[in-house]
């Protein structure tokens, strides 16, 4: 199924971008192709409402924005927008209010449909509100991007202060895994702090601009036990956030809930980043900036 986004195929000049309320391409449509065509301002839909286990591709030559997708049942998607050069909004992770286009807008969503979502994304400026909290996502940026990416997983925050992972194996299952993700560059988008050593419980920990060291806890060792220790840790203050690198991976905890029970940390995986050395700030060409 092929749906052209298009404010109109009449006219000489772009017109306004279009808004469609809730598209929807249930019934067991496992192939869509969304092309956001050309207009003033970028076309938007409100609230997208696919199939599980879809491929949905995204294309066109105007900017795009997905304020919502609805959750899928069981199975997660495909989100294909690596050929899209435009400007491209999934989700609203913290809300929209206010005007589209004179249109009035007041509502937040999800960028993927919280089941274990691939998404890969394109040249132009991307930012992805992730949701999945049971199997965490595959987010691919383009090799080489220039533009600046953000991934925002306060919604899986906001999921687990709620309901904290049931064991570590569900913890781990939960990682949300990005790739190409530039130092100094892109932006991690939730809301926290660096934390301190007292955060983990179990190994001792050297925590230096939110990067935590440990003799003897180097490579696969020390990312067992780092793992390990969030998963275990009951002092974790909600906020705080810590980060490890094996030497090929980085790894962020992220404390979701009050301190006091365990399990209440998401964790995100920056592949392939490993000469990071600060979180926020402090750390120049090798900072993970986070908003």
């Amino acid at each position: 199924m092929t749906i052209n986004l298009t404010p109109s195929f009449n006219l000489p000049t772009p017109q306004a971008g279009l808004i469609e309320g809730t598209l929807t391409t249930t019934g067991g449509i496992s192939n869509v192709a969304l092309v956001s065509n050309t207009a003033v301002w970028a076309n938007v839909i409100e609230i997208y409402h696919g199939s599980d286990n879809q491929t949905l591709t995204i294309t066109g030559n105007e900017a795009l924005q997905i304020i919502g997708v609805t959750p899928n049942a069981k199975v997660g998607d495909t989100i294909d927008a690596s050929m899209f050069t435009q400007t491209l909004n999934l989700g609203a992770a913290l809300g929209i209010s206010g005007d589209i286009e004179g249109v009035k807008i007041n509502t937040k969503g999800a960028g993927n449909t919280g089941k274990g979502d691939v998404v890969k994304l394109g040249s132009g400026t991307s930012y992805l509100a992730v949701s999945s909290a049971v199997i965490g996502d595959k987010i691919t940026l383009l090799p080489s991007h220039t533009a600046v990416d953000t991934l925002d997983t306060n919604l899986i925050a906001s999921t687990i202060a709620k309901t904290a992972y049931t064991s570590a194996a569900a913890q781990q299952a939960d990682i949300t895994q990005i790739t190409n993700f530039n130092t100094n560059h892109d932006m991690l988008g939730i809301n926290s702090r660096n934390g301190s050593a007292s955060d983990l419980i179990g190994h001792t920990w050297t925590v230096t601009n939110g990067f935590v060291t440990g003799t003897g806890l180097t490579g696969a060792t020390g990312l067992t036990a780092f793992l390990e220790d969030v998963a275990a840790s009951k002092t974790f203050i909600a906020m705080d956030r810590l980060a490890y690198t094996d030497g090929t991976n980085t790894y962020i905890a992220i404390a979701d809930h009050a301190a006091g029970t365990a399990l209440g940390e998401h964790i995100i995986e920056l592949v392939g980043v490993h000469t990071a050395t600060a979180l926020g700030g402090a750390g120049g060409a090798h900072t993970i900036w986070i908003a």
